[in-house]
């Protein structure tokens, strides 16, 4: 599970059931994710089994997103680049990723500037960087409202000396796309 800024979740209850974790959550604020692997999510009438599902919740209504596998609702399910507004019976699609420029995989920077292509249609870009692949341990983490980065001033503390970075964007009529691809860059030490 990965909370964003400003997320929260709220547990009812966990329990192991024929080798499975059922995670049961009573409430979702914001933007989480689950990744289900040996564990059972359930929220409303939604259950994610395997795969990784993204929940975005505000006052007016809670959308879940499939960003792998596949999740139930009822009697169907939602596939992979599926999303559905809970209440709405209404499935959509997931807006594709973001193309990233700058900096390329696996090269050396010096300079803090990050660059992806512009999306038509996007509200806002989100920007993150981690100390690992997949984002488990993400050490910075930014709405941006154009299409590039390059702060006036930039701290990453030295966890270590390389990193990885993503995009992703958020549409006007309020969809959130999927992760870019991932790069990884190096900051030389000084």
């Amino acid at each position: 599970m990965k909370l964003y800024p400003s997320s929260s979740i709220r547990v009812r209850r966990i329990f192991y059931h024929f080798g499975n974790f059922n995670i049961y959550l009573d409430s979702v604020s914001g933007n989480v994710l689950l990744i289900s692997s040996g564990c059972n999510f359930y929220i409303g009438d939604v259950v994610l089994k395997e795969g990784i599902l993204r929940v975005l919740s505000d006052e007016a209504k809670i959308r879940v997103e499939v960003l792998e596998g596949s999740a139930k609702i009822f009697d169907f399910n939602i596939k992979k680049g599926q999303g559905y507004v809970l209440g709405e019976d209404k499935i959509y699609m997931i807006p594709k990723g973001v193309s990233l420029v700058f900096p390329k995989d696996g090269v050396d920077v010096n300079i803090p500037l990050f660059l992806w292509e512009k999306v038509q249609g996007a509200k806002s870009y989100f920007l993150e960087i981690s100390l690992d692949q997949d984002f488990f341990k993400t050490i910075f983490f930014s709405e941006i409202k154009d299409n590039r980065f390059f702060p006036d001033s930039f701290t990453l503390f030295r966890f270590s000396d390389s990193f990885f970075w993503r995009v992703w964007y958020e549409t006007e009529d309020g969809r959130f796309s999927f992760f870019s691809e991932t790069r990884k860059i190096r900051i030389p030490s000084f």
